[in-house]
């Protein structure tokens, strides 16, 4: 979902991006800080862009953890409400950053 909305070649041309020597493109906060200004948010989302830094571990965990989670839901011998939860993770996730209502 980041990579879709916040594209790698369209990150590059942003005047405050620089390129992170650890990685080989964007990180998940530049890609959402990019995302939120496209959006025009407010301050207030701004400033949960900024404390991505601070929580970008803990949220990639979260993700491989939630991905590593879907994996195996997917599997036919487990139970249908594990889906539904991993579910609804994706859609509080994505309907915070993508400001559906």
């Amino acid at each position: 979902m980041l990579e879709t909305l916040a594209p790698k070649e369209a990150i590059a041309t942003e005047p405050w991006y620089v390129q992170d020597e650890s990685t080989s493109g964007p990180t998940h906060k530049q890609r959402v800080r990019y995302i939120l200004r496209t959006r025009g948010s407010g301050s207030k989302e701004q400033k949960v862009a900024e404390q991505v830094d601070v929580m970008e571990d803990r949220i990639g965990g979260l993700v491989r953890a939630t991905y590593t989670r879907a994996s195996d839901a997917a599997h036919p011998t487990k139970d249908r409400r594990e889906v539904r939860r991993i579910v609804r993770y994706f859609e509080a996730f994505a309907h915070d950053l993508l400001d559906l209502d």
